[in-house]
């Protein structure tokens, strides 16, 4: 396995583990990031028979992050739960759009 890849695995586990686990949410996210994973496969298959590029899997991770960063800002400038934020995340699918968006 490269480096770099298990890397981001262990930074996913991490943001995973202290962010989204305690508001119950583990396992939503996961699944997100197998089906996101799935789905990079297949653009990326698709790409490169149109002889184009697309981004990596660290858009996953990226992503993860600024969903979480940005849950976590809005906790604050409105003085809410982040675990709000988080399943309003998951329910609008801001991870996924962040990764499709990168992929094109």
């Amino acid at each position: 396995m490269n480096e770099n890849y298990a890397n981001v695995l262990e930074l996913c586990r991490r943001i995973i583990e202290s962010n989204f686990r305690p508001c119950g949410l583990e396992e939503d996210i996961k699944n997100r990031i197998y089906e996101l994973t799935l789905q990079w496969k297949r653009d990326k298959e698709k790409a490169e028979r149109e002889g184009r590029e697309i981004g990596g899997l660290s858009m996953i991770f990226k992503g993860l992050l600024k969903s979480w960063r940005q849950a976590e800002g809005l906790a604050k400038r409105w003085q809410k739960d982040v675990c709000y934020y988080l399943r309003m995340s998951l329910r609008n699918k801001w991870l996924e759009h962040y990764c499709k968006s990168m992929w094109k």
